[in-house]
């Protein structure tokens, strides 16, 4: 299986919390490895991109909007 991303639509907002770092921003894609591992791609009112697992914006694995 390869990679592939599935787009949110319309994006989920959120606040991702991190051990030094915190910021708010939006769920704009959820990505299946070829591990079968979900991430989420979030983008910060920045416009930057970032890819988290589930434990990393406070949600349950397998977690879909």
């Amino acid at each position: 299986m390869n990679p592939s991303m599935l787009e949110v639509s319309p994006p989920v907002r959120l606040t991702v919390h991190g051990s030094d770092y915190s910021y708010d921003g939006w769920v704009q894609g959820i990505v299946i490895k070829r591990s079968g591992a979900i991430r989420y791609v979030i983008e910060d009112d920045n416009g930057r991109l970032f890819i988290h697992n589930a434990k990393q914006i406070g949600r349950a694995e397998g977690w879909l909007p």
